[in-house]
């Protein structure tokens, strides 16, 4: 099966630079090529309009049109067709390079042109083109998958937001309920009674912990970013002070370094340190001295962050686990929890570009370690 012929549109009004080419394109095979010539830029454009062409030869010294405005009054005529410009002699080599920069394939010089240099220009004129085409039909074709996905992540964050809420709410009235019973009505209800509506709280807020904790991992993947630089330092104090009211019976040493700060999300950031910051509180909670340093250490010859406790610990052959979603290493009746936390806070730091890792020892604490890019 023979090659498909090549239909080449020249627009040139220099006859023997016509006769030139023909007879190049003969040399090469006239069955290869199809040739059409034009004079002008307005009968090329004409004949752009009345048939199709796989490419075009273009003289940019017409006698309506000179240099890249030829080119230029092209394009929008031509925009799949490739284009080589044909420029007059040696010297006007940077109105070819000038050309290809404005949307030409190629460009050749008259006074150094032969068949073998013309046929090859023509066919990787093509080529190219036909890759540019496949190219900017796939950044297309992303771009418009990149637009959907952020609709359906909109519309998908809208829905996390609406469920939480509707599951949420009816919770709330549970609790809200159940502390009415037990404040007006205590003396109406048995020992056992007000056992089962303590059972009952407990259950329920431990579900909407649950919700919230879940939509913080939902944010943590599809919420978009908006980066600033975030004083860690002033962050962890904050939370660690809050932490500190809501339980005022508790003594734990608090030391953080001071200016520490990194680029990022700070709505992300403060989900990240408030889930590591309430696990260190929640696993020293049964150490007299307990302990949680907040600061920056050299791990294999870079500065990384750290949150370490002289909690409970881990062992470290399961210290691959402890990033999994709803994997809890302690029991709930000894510390309560959904086991999404770190699971958490790994999506978070990996939005960030960063990684997070965690040593410990049982009964002696526990030290994550993460970066922030």
């Amino acid at each position: 099966m023979g090659k498909k012929c090549i239909k080449i549109l020249l627009i040139e009004d220099n006859p023997g630079d016509v006769r030139l080419i023909q007879e190049m394109l003969k040399e090469a095979g006239a069955a290869q090529f199809e040739l059409e010539h034009a004079d002008r830029l307005s009968s090329g454009l004409e004949r752009l309009n009345m048939r199709e062409f796989d490419v075009i030869l273009l003289d940019l010294g017409l006698p309506e049109s000179y240099g890249l405005s030829t080119l230029v009054n092209i394009l929008p005529w031509a925009q799949k067709l490739p284009i080589v410009v044909l420029t007059g002699s040696i010297g006007d080599e940077t109105i070819g390079i000038e050309a290809v920069q404005n949307g030409a394939q190629d460009y050749l010089t008259k006074g150094q042109l032969d068949g073998k240099t013309l046929i090859r220009s023509v066919r990787y004129a093509i080529e190219r083109k036909r890759i540019e085409e496949e190219q900017r039909k796939q950044r297309d074709h992303l771009e418009y998958l990149n637009g959907k996905l952020i609709t359906l992540n909109k519309e998908l964050e809208s829905f996390s937001y609406s469920v939480s809420h509707d599951l949420s709410a009816p919770l709330n009235r549970i609790i809200g309920f159940c502390d009415i019973l037990l404040s007006d009505y205590a003396d109406k209800l048995d020992q056992q009674g007000k056992n089962y509506l303590h059972r009952v709280i407990t259950a329920s807020q431990h579900m909407v912990k649950l919700i919230r904790n879940m939509l913080d991992l939902a944010r943590a993947t599809r919420s978009e970013m908006h980066n600033e630089t975030v004083n860690l330092s002033a962050l962890v104090k904050l939370l660690a002070k809050d932490l500190m009211e809501r339980q005022p019976e508790r003594k734990v040493e608090f030391v953080i370094a001071e200016g520490l700060t990194a680029r990022g999300d700070p709505g992300l950031l403060r989900i990240m340190i408030e889930n590591l910051l309430g696990n260190a509180w929640k696993f020293t909670q049964k150490h007299q001295n307990a302990k949680i340093e907040f600061g920056v250490a050299q791990y294999d010859g870079k500065s990384v962050y750290f949150l370490r406790d002289n909690g409970v610990g881990f062992k470290m052959d399961i210290a691959d686990k402890l990033f999994n979603a709803f994997q809890r290493l302690h029991s709930s009746t000894d510390f309560e929890g959904t086991g999404i936390g770190l699971a958490t806070v790994r999506r978070i730091i990996h939005r960030h570009g960063g990684q997070i890792w965690a040593e410990g020892e049982a009964d002696k604490g526990a030290t994550f370690y993460f970066t922030l890019v």
